[in-house]
């Protein structure tokens, strides 16, 4: 027989198990009725040819398994026998069943949940025809007090310079950045960190956009027949789902008029199934005009991209980048200090977010770490009970294999079952994360538990359950038929070496669940200081807006005067205690970054040479509760000044660490030095970065006025009751006028601490989990110490020993096994919490704060987990377990 028809046999025996049975059997008769016909024909009865022919074949039985076996099919057999085996034990055993599952559902539905939103934002490849090919380009500045560099957009001078001269793309487009903007007219009013109906999610971009990307509208033509020319076209191309769900896949869509903002833009066209970028656009509009944003090489408006050449490498085209950039800015003074980054479009798109799901899959495999360890354990003790019928099994002539294979089969059916009940929670936590808005995840729309994320949780099954599986099997059954010739019983204590692993596996989970805890414990910290402005700022009652007085941004001294009246004209109002109208307000507003010189000093290399600068009025400091440290604030007359300054305490710090700030001079980038007049705390001024920078504050005026803002604090009740009031004052004060981006502060620290916050309860959620395993596992390995304990334990006592003696013992080897793992766990947490770094904010890895409360609190649970079994153990009656014997 061939090879190929030998494979074809055995695949046939394994397919139809059934039809080879009755073939076979059928083999069987007719070479027992060839024989016993033989027999009779040499004269012999028909019974003595049918019973010489039955011994002349040998035990049918045995025949007949030793040809499924040449079929292929004793594995089937055998694999059979064990799930049957192993099942009949499971429903003997339901508890151990129920605990172990759920143990492991905890680790790999976790495990599984995690993996789909990692398969669906950093593994799966983009919508774009060869993504490797598209390039970011950026401008980037290294801060010096930061790990890595702050991205900016590219301005619109800088865009033109790359389309023009760069010859390493064959095209390069742009887009603004994305905008929640309302179907229909203009509407005024909420924030948008404040839920609001009809908007919609517009990314505006440029004619070539789509086709740099190498991506074309399904249906309609899209920007392909635009006119570069024509600035004053308006056409909008749909996304799929937003098709789907806005216009009911209606297929005549295109040159229908849809008007966003006010302003009426006519539909050409609608993208593939699942094309999405940038992230979360629902419809994408031409932007031919960019003439609009000036030549002003400080306003970063665009995010650029760029197609390469065929041939061109993405490191030649950075070279010609920066080749091209070390010339512009010896002619362009405000390019100097900035640099340019080119990573693919994938790095771009991930790699805000890539930091933090390799910390959550890193999370989710230390909680299958603990899980594991935990029915590892679970097996161990099981299979030290089970001593005495493993060993007569192998005393029957079972091989040790055979055993063993027997047990890992019980470990796989577990996580199997593990495996399924956990599919509905890991079902749950991927909805959870990705439908979590303010993680900011890309492409979170494609998270689903589909075939590739479901292959990899029955590998993750089948890992976990021959590896939990095989370490009990090999242990027993190594030991299982010498102790029972020693006559050795179950009930006795387990041998030295298998104690040992029990408690290293304990304290595996404990000191896993310390770099876990401590991890979520710096996490919440962060939180905490997110939510908090600075000691300066009092957040409770205010309300804070954006204003627009209607007047041209160039009419400085008309754009004050309207401030003022704006804010007199709010300070009247009932239950209006403080109002300010200013350029700024913590977390929001307008500010802008000066350089900074101090006239006659040279600065040290490692400070930052550079402001926050923010425009205020003399009730600015008021109305936020930040307190005057030291000189004064603005009066009414300063106002107009263009000459003065306050500054906070980090910048008093940081430059006048040993001198009084107090009339002396600082170059800000205005005309005149400004004297400094004043010393505040120092809060929170910009969402982009959430350490306290340094910053200048002057007097509205001198900022230009061209931005707005006010803060209101009311006195009684909820701010918003207040929004109606507000925004009616603000109409009689300055006619014309109007507030958007209303809402409390409170709001607004929650919306930009909203990612953290996220994280966090994700983290705190795993941490938790693994807490609640470890405990149970560390209750589950002293109580089966007790238990296999209670003989040595009688006899102790019936020689003398006090009972609260020996519940002590016990109770001090389940704080030992804590105590282990809390110090193997610390050492850990201090390496692993540095990857957690770029997450943390006043808060440093390995605080010593949050490790030692980790530590009291898992030592605590040990606490608990031991004194129900030291009790127990306290409590045997030494006739009782002598006798038991």
């Amino acid at each position: 027989m061939s090879l190929i028809d030998g494979l074809r046999y055995r695949l046939r025996a394994v397919l139809g198990a059934r039809r080879h049975a009755r073939d076979a059997e059928r083999e069987l008769r007719f070479h027992l009725d060839l024989e016993a016909a033989q027999r009779r024909h040499d004269g012999a009865s028909a019974d003595d040819a049918e019973f010489a022919a039955r011994r002349q074949l040998g035990n049918r039985t045995a025949v007949a398994e030793s040809m499924r076996r040449i079929a292929g099919l004793g594995w089937l057999d055998a694999t059979r026998q064990d799930l049957a085996f192993a099942l009949r034990g499971m429903r003997r055993a339901p508890g151990f069943t129920l605990v172990a599952a759920l143990t492991f559902a905890l680790g790999i539905g976790g495990a599984t949940a995690i993996y789909a939103v990692v398969d669906a934002v950093l593994l799966r490849p983009l919508p774009i025809a060869h993504a490797d090919r598209v390039l970011d380009l950026e401008l980037v500045r290294r801060e010096p007090d930061q790990d890595g560099l702050v991205i900016l957009y590219a301005s619109v001078p800088e865009f033109l310079r790359w389309r023009q001269q760069l010859r390493s793309f064959s095209g390069i487009a742009a887009s603004e950045p994305t905008r929640t903007v309302p179907l229909g007219a203009h509407i005024a009013g909420r924030a948008p960190w404040l839920p609001s109906p009809n908007l919609v999610h517009v990314t505006p971009v440029t004619p070539n956009y789509f086709a740099v990307l190498g991506t074309a509208p399904t249906i309609g033509y899209g920007f392909g027949q635009l006119d570069p020319a024509d600035t004053t076209a308006r056409l909008a191309v749909l996304s799929y789902a937003y098709w789907q769900r806005g216009f009911g896949a209606d297929p005549h869509v295109i040159g229908r008029s849809i008007v966003l903002d006010g302003d009426a833009y006519t539909i050409a066209g609608v993208m593939p199934d699942r094309f999405v970028f940038p992230e979360d656009t629902q419809l994408w509009t031409s932007t031919s005009d960019i003439a609009r944003f000036g030549t002003n090489e400080n306003t970063f408006a665009f995010d650029v991209i760029g197609r390469l050449r065929d041939g061109v490498s993405p490191a030649h085209a950075l070279s010609e980048m920066r080749t091209r950039f070390a010339a512009e800015t010896m002619a362009v003074r405000a390019l100097r200090g900035l640099q340019v980054a080119a990573p693919t479009v994938r790095n771009g798109i991930v790699q805000d977010v890539a930091t933090h799901l390799v910390i959550m899959m890193a999370c989710v495999v230390a909680l299958l770490c603990i899980a594991s360890a935990n029915v590892t354990n679970m097996l161990l003790v099981r299979g030290t009970a089970r001593r005495h019928e493993i060993a007569v099994r192998l005393a029957l002539g079972a091989g040790r294999g055979r055993v063993v294979r027997q047990l890992i089969t019980e470990a796989l059916i577990l996580a199997a079952l593990g495996a399924l009940a956990g599919l509905g929670a890991s079902a749950v936590v991927a909805r959870f994360v990705a439908g979590e808005s303010s993680l900011h995840l890309p492409r979170h729309s494609l998270v689903a538990l589909d075939v590739p994320v479901l292959l990899a949780s029955v590998l993750a099954a089948a890992v976990v359950g021959i590896v939990c599986g095989l370490v009990p099997a090999l242990s027993v059954s190594r030991d299982a038929l010498e102790s029972t010739l020693r006559n050795d019983t179950a009930r006795h204590s387990a041998g030295r070496a298998r104690r040992r692993l029990r408690d290293t596996l304990v304290v595996g989970q404990v000191a896993l669940s310390v770099v876990l805890l401590a991890g979520a414990g710096l996490l919440l910290q962060t939180f905490r200081h997110l939510m908090e402005i600075g000691p300066g700022v009092t957040a409770d009652g205010v309300l804070t807006a954006d204003l627009d007085v209607g007047l041209p941004v160039q009419d400085t001294l008309a754009r004050v005067d309207a401030a003022r009246r704006v804010g007199e004209r709010l300070r009247a109002l009932p239950n209006i205690t403080d109002v300010s109208v200013s350029t700024t307000y913590p977390m929001g507003g307008a500010i802008s970054i000066g350089r900074l010189r101090i006239p006659g000093r040279r600065l040290p290399d490692s400070a930052k040479d550079y402001t926050v600068v923010a425009g205020i009025d003399g009730h600015y400091f008021t109305a936020l509760r930040t307190r005057v440290l030291r000189g004064r604030g603005f009066t009414a007359e300063d106002l107009a000044r263009r000459d003065i300054a306050i500054i906070n305490e980090a910048l008093a710090q940081r430059y006048f660490a040993h001198l009084d700030p107090i009339g002396k001079r600082i170059d800000a980038g205005y005309p005149v030095p400004l004297e400094i007049v004043g010393v505040v705390e120092t809060t929170r001024s910009s969402t982009m970065v959430p350490e306290a920078e340094p910053t200048t504050y002057v007097p509205l005026a001198a900022e230009g006025a061209q931005n707005l803002s006010v803060i209101a604090r009311v006195t009684n009740g909820d701010p918003t009751a207040m929004e109606p009031t507000i925004e009616r004052a603000v109409e009689q004060a300055v006619p014309g006028s109007q507030l958007y981006h209303v809402g409390p502060l409170k709001a607004l620290l929650r919306y930009y601490a909203a990612t953290e916050r996220a994280y966090t309860m994700i983290l705190v959620g795993f941490a938790l989990a693994a807490l609640l395993v470890t405990a149970v596992g560390l209750y589950g390995i002293i109580s089966y110490s007790v238990t296999q304990r209670t003989r040595e334990i009688g006899i102790r006592i019936a020689l003398g020993a006090p009972p609260n003696a020996v519940g002590r013992g016990v109770a001090r080897h389940g704080l030992g096994l804590a105590f282990a793992g809390v110090a193997a766990g610390g050492a850990a947490a201090i390496m692993a919490t540095r990857v957690l770094r770029s997450m943390l904010y006043q808060v440093a890895p390995g605080d010593p704060s949050i490790l030692i409360l980790v530590g009291a609190l898992l030592v605590a649970i040990a606490l608990c987990a031991s004194w129900l079994p030291a009790r127990r153990a306290a409590a045997v009656d030494p006739l009782v377990a002598i006798r038991a014997e």
